[in-house]
């Protein structure tokens, strides 16, 4: 559920969306925009990966907490959920049974509907930034 919920993030912040059924309860939409549709933005965002010359690096090397404090940087998500989006980044990387041993953390079915939740929002998120950028043409 983590790992499905962390790609879900990455999907939503790196690749084109457009959705025009339901996903489970998910508000139906279509977006055509984020990081890729306005790559210029992105790119000066300070939270955007440079490499060591300071370029900014091709969106395929950008981590999903990259993206997320990018997003956020750039109005894209409001701070809660840019805040939850990284706590679902994090137990995403508690698929690995020692790491779940090692930190003592064993998620449950409350915690993957809590994720769950964050992707919701974050779709919101987007969803309202996004969305009339779309119906206007932008």
């Amino acid at each position: 559920c983590f790992v499905y919920c962390g790609g879900m993030l990455f999907f939503f912040f790196f690749h084109t969306l457009c959705f025009t059924t339901d996903l489970n309860n998910i508000p139906t939409f279509r977006l055509n925009y984020c990081l890729i549709k306005f790559p210029e933005k992105a790119f000066r965002a300070s939270a955007s990966p440079k490499d060591n010359t300071g370029k900014p690096k091709s969106f395929r090397d950008w981590s999903l907490s990259q993206m997320i404090d990018v997003s956020y940087e750039l109005g894209w998500l409001e701070i809660d959920i840019k805040r939850f989006s990284h706590s679902v980044r994090e137990f995403r990387n508690l698929v690995h049974p020692y790491q779940q041993f090692k930190e003592g953390v064993f998620p449950d079915k409350d915690t993957c509907k809590i994720s769950w939740q964050v992707v919701r929002a974050s779709i919101n998120d987007l969803e309202k930034h996004f969305v009339p950028l779309y119906k206007n043409g932008g």
